[in-house]
Order: C-alpha cells, then sequence, then structure tokens
C-alpha cells in the first residue's frame, strides 16, 4: 500500500510539473499579447519583438504590432492635421470677429443700421447701430415690429404699414421712406429706410432693410429754408418799400412840374423865367429816376 501511494505522488507530481510547463508555454504569449494591448493602448507605439512560439500567436502578435503602429502614425497625423485645422478656425474666427468690429464701428460713424426680418418666423434682428438710432436698448428682447411702429410719428404709421404690406405683394417692390422717431428718452430723431424682399417661390420669406440717421441733414436742410424764406421776406419787404417810396415821391414831384408849368404860363420876367425853367427841368429829371426806380422794383 505504501509502496501505491508513493507511486501515485510521483505520477501526480510529474503530471503537475508537465501541466505547469504546458500552462507556462501556453499562457506566456497570450500575457504577452494582453501586454502589448494594454501598452498599444497607453502608449505612443508597441514594440514589434517576437514573443518566441514561432506559430499562430506569433503571426497573430507580429500582426498586431503592425496594425497597431500604423494606427498610431494615421493617428499622429491626424493629430497634427486637427491642430493645423484648429489655428485655421481660430485665424478666421479672429478674422470674423475684426471684420465684424469694424462693420460695426462704420455703421456707428456713418450712423447706419441694418436689419433684417424672418417672415416665416416672425423673427427680426437688429444691428447694434439700429438699437442706438432707436434709443433701445440691445439687451431688451421685448423689441418688435410693434415697438419699433410705437415710436414713429403717428401720421406716419399709416403710411409705413401700407408701404410694407406693397413691399410683401410684389417681388419688384422697393421701400424708402423718411420718417420722424420719437426715442424713449425725448429726442426727437429723423431716419430714412431702404428695404428689399426676398422671394422663394412666389413667397416672401425675408425683409432686408437699413436704416439712416439723417437727423443732422434734416436739420441743416430746415435752417435753409428757414434762411431762404427769411431772404424772401427781406426781399418782398425791400420791393414793397420801393415801390411806395416810388409812388409817394411821384406824387409831389408831379405837383411841382404841373406848378411849374402853370408859371411858365404866366407874365415872367427873364430871371424869374429862368429859375422857373430850371425848377421845372430839373423836377422832370427826378421824376424819370423815380420812374426807374419803380420800374425796377416791379421787374424783381
Amino acid at each position: 500500500v505504501i509502496r501505491f501511494l508513493f507511486v501515485g505522488a510521483l505520477f501526480t507530481l510529474a503530471a503537475l510539473l508537465v501541466a505547469a510547463r504546458i500552462g507556462n508555454g501556453v499562457a506566456r504569449p497570450i500575457l504577452e499579447l494582453y501586454r502589448r494591448v494594454v501598452e498599444a493602448s497607453t502608449s505612443k507605439g508597441v514594440r514589434c519583438s517576437p514573443i518566441g512560439t514561432g506559430d499562430e500567436l506569433e503571426v497573430l502578435a507580429a500582426a498586431f504590432d503592425e496594425r497597431t503602429n500604423e494606427l498610431q502614425t494615421i493617428q499622429n497625423e491626424l493629430e497634427v492635421r486637427v491642430r493645423h485645422r484648429t489655428f485655421e478656425l481660430l485665424s478666421a474666427k479672429e478674422d470674423l470677429e475684426s471684420s465684424q468690429s469694424a462693420l460695426e464701428k462704420a455703421q456707428e460713424i456713418a450712423h447706419l443700421g441694418n436689419w433684417t426680418w424672418d417672415i416665416p418666423n416672425f423673427q427680426f434682428s437688429w444691428s447694434e447701430e439700429m438699437y442706438r438710432i432707436f434709443g433701445f436698448n440691445v439687451d431688451d428682447p421685448a423689441v418688435t415690429r410693434e415697438s419699433f411702429i410705437s415710436i414713429v410719428e403717428e401720421a406716419d404709421q399709416p403710411l409705413i404699414r401700407e408701404q410694407f404690406e406693397q413691399l410683401l405683394s410684389s417681388p419688384e417692390a422697393t421701400l424708402k421712406l423718411e420718417y420722424r422717431i420719437y426715442r424713449s428718452d425725448g429726442e426727437i430723431r429723423y431716419v430714412q429706410e431702404l428695404a428689399v424682399v426676398h422671394f422663394v417661390h412666389d413667397t416672401p420669406v425675408r425683409l432686408i432693410g437699413t436704416v439712416l440717421d439723417i437727423t443732422e441733414r434734416k436739420l441743416a436742410e430746415m435752417a435753409v429754408n428757414e434762411a431762404s424764406d427769411l431772404a424772401r421776406t427781406a426781399n418782398q419787404a425791400k420791393s414793397d418799400f420801393l415801390v411806395n417810396m416810388s409812388h409817394e415821391i411821384r406824387t409831389p414831384l408831379n405837383a411841382i412840374i404841373g406848378m411849374n408849368y402853370l408859371a411858365l404860363q404866366t407874365p415872367l420876367n427873364p430871371k424869374q423865367r429862368n429859375f422857373v425853367s430850371k425848377a421845372h427841368r430839373s423836377a422832370e429829371t427826378l421824376l424819370g429816376i423815380v420812374n426807374d426806380v419803380l420800374d425796377f422794383s416791379k421787374i424783381e
């Protein structure tokens, strides 16, 4: 029995040694593949070294290493492209922001704002200068078409609504209006608005327009008109004065001429006749001058 147990123990030990050797030969390449998978997922590449089995696992490991390095190369190229593209996009964004800033500054200098109206969504979009012209807060979400029309001079509101309706009914129509607005800060401004409509399949889909603050020009025109009216009034007053003066002077001159004529028909000594004749000729000459002044005033 003891001998039987001893032989059994030897066979068992031998079996364990063989199993351990076989298991190590199978598990080692599998563990090596696992290590390479982990290394490929955490590093920039893998080492293309044989695992020492010389069988299908060796081929599989070599193929895995090759594909992993190819993928790593592609990933590196993609990272370079992403960096370049990101730089281009950032540069384009900066250029766009710079252009937008320049446009807003140009609109501010020119007092020219622009707007769009997306008709299907009934959504308005205003530039910053539009808000400044109309005196609205750029952060106020309540600014709508009706709030814009509400500050327009009441007499101009029906005309604006009529012009917009005509604009929406014809692709060839354009809008050009001048009107006065009363801002919330109490300031009165004059503006000129231009607009066109974009149609898709005979349906109006978008309005595009500009608003120009013409207050300074309008005030200058009003000052010129006022000065012109004053000049016309002054000129008329001058003409009236010349007419009245001519008539007032001509009446006594006619009397002097008449009296001199009658005096010349009476017996006079030579000295008296000389005096009366000179007075008569002088009066006739003065009457001619007065008549010329009267004719000149009539021509004016």
